[in-house]
């Protein structure tokens, strides 16, 4: 049964083969010189494979089952999926192909929306699911209308069982009301199919409006038929927007961190990432010169979809100087083009690091991580650790000013959401884990510059004593030769 709801959901993606249809339009955009459609990196666009998200792949299944299979739960279904990790995963392409899949099936009414945009305010809100809502009633009071702004509050209009217009002002008491309300009539606009909301960028939302959304979901549960999924997917800093105070929404919350949490990291193997290049390069009706070269490129790709989307177009570019062939040999067209967009990711990390004031905080992580890779069975990088590693940053890093970040807990907050820091588990004491560990041999070649001298080695000091205090050496004193895979 869950097979065959696989194929159906996902039938447009593959992890094996690639469809004909898909074979033309990848054919068709590397004929017209579109490289960004057949590798689509940082958009909604889906790739032409999933290579190694078949867990989380799995995952939404699970859920779509629970939430439209009639069959196999007697009850209506109120079911939540969290899908984070670092940027550049797979979680919007996997959204995006959820989507898809659930339209073209029907097996639920879709609405998606972004955190960043839909969930900054409940008017925000409200207009969003509004565009999809059941049209006006004459037998109901139940909000059904347009939404409007107010000069201080929303001005919701509706009809009443009599066909009298009426209109109210929202309060912050109402709007959990009216967020429920407008949820209901987005499932009166297809009864027959369950609500499946997808919300990508969840880290943008606002706590309060988000909790406003999920609670409101919650108590869809109460009514009889009424069977809800809901997919968030961001950045390991979702988890703060979710733990705010102001959130509420601890039925999610505590859920997806027991057994709906789907985790995306940056974990391809070699093997994924070579499934996906050379599948999508032949349906290109591009050839590889030489394998044993393409193996040592896609060694550099440090298991990132991103870095894979990147030497993909790199691949195509180079191939249509080439007569069609791509080289992948080191100190090629190829090699070039790929390691100066890993280049460009890193030099764009560092300039937002460092207009927060928090690259001396990034020269720690790295090097508490390399400290823990030569001690693996002394010690696990718990909070604890990470708050002392950032607080030394601060203290000993370059200087900073009123713009920079000045607490350890909004340094970390930022690190999640950049993608370079997060916690596979959920679980806020960790272990923890870096988002893109290669980025931080970058960070080390920046220090390295005689420019950086004097914070090069206040920060080393500072790194020494805090080992020490765990009972391990580490070489911090900079003398070791830097290697930056590119």
């Amino acid at each position: 049964m869950a097979q065959k709801k696989q194929r159906d959901v996902f039938a447009d993606i593959s992890t094996d083969t690639l469809p004909e249809d898909i074979k033309k339009h990848i054919r068709d955009n590397y004929q017209a010189g579109h490289f960004e459609k057949v590798f689509p990196a940082g958009s909604s666009a889906i790739p032409p494979m999933l290579v190694g998200r078949e867990q989380q792949m799995a995952q939404l299944i699970r859920l779509v089952n629970e939430v439209c299979d009639e069959s196999a739960y007697a009850s209506p279904s109120i079911i939540g999926v969290f899908l984070h990790g670092p940027r550049g995963t797979g979680k919007t392409a996997l959204l995006s192909a959820l989507q898809q899949g659930l339209q073209r099936t029907g097996k639920a009414n879709v609405v998606s929306m972004t955190g960043d945009n839909a969930l900054l305010s409940s008017r925000h809100l409200i207009g969003r699911l509004s565009k999809h809502m059941a049209p006006p009633s004459e037998t109901t009071e139940t909000y059904r209308g347009d939404v409007k702004a107010g000069a201080n509050a929303l001005v919701l209009k509706g009809e009443t069982s009599g066909g009298v217009e009426v209109a109210h002002k929202t309060t912050e008491g109402h709007q959990f009301v009216e967020i429920q309300s407008c949820l209901e009539s987005v499932m009166d606009s297809s009864p027959n199919a369950p609500l499946m909301l997808l919300v990508d960028e969840a880290h943008g939302a606002k706590p309060d409006v988000l909790g406003r959304l999920l609670n409101a979901i919650q108590a869809l549960a109460r009514e009889p038929e009424r069977s809800v999924g809901i997919v968030l997917a961001g950045t390991p800093d979702t988890l703060d927007v979710l733990s705010d105070e102001g959130c509420k929404a601890t039925w999610f919350r505590d859920r997806a961190q027991e057994e709906r949490s789907a985790p995306t990291p940056n974990d391809l193997t070699i093997e994924d990432c070579r499934k996906a290049i050379t599948t999508t390069l032949a349906a290109a009706e591009v050839s590889i010169d030489n394998d044993h070269n393409l193996t040592d490129m896609l060694a550099k790709c440090k298991g990132s979809p991103y870095f894979l989307q990147s030497l993909g177009k790199a691949a195509l570019q180079a191939a249509r100087n080439h007569n069609d062939t791509a080289d992948f040999k080191a100190g090629g067209e190829i090699d070039h083009r790929f390691g100066q967009a890993i280049l460009n990711r890193y030099a764009s990390a560092w300039r937002d690091l460092e207009h927060k004031g928090l690259t001396g905080c990034a020269l720690q992580l790295g090097a508490i991580w390399k400290a823990q890779g030569e001690h693996v069975d002394r010690f696990q990088i718990d909070t604890q650790i990470i708050r002392k590693a950032i607080r030394s940053g601060l203290d000993h890093g370059p200087g900073r000013d009123d713009r920079s970040i000045q607490t350890t807990s909004q340094a970390n907050t930022h690190f999640g959401h950049l993608g370079l820091l997060w916690s596979p588990s959920l679980n806020p004491d960790g272990p923890w884990d870096l988002g893109l560990p290669s980025f931080f041999d970058y960070v080390e070649m920046q220090f390295s510059k005689a420019h950086y001298e004097k914070e090069r080695t206040s920060l080393h000091a500072d790194m020494k004593h805090l080992l020490s205090e765990l009972g391990v050496s580490h070489d911090t004193d900079g003398s070791r030769p830097l290697s930056l895979e590119r």
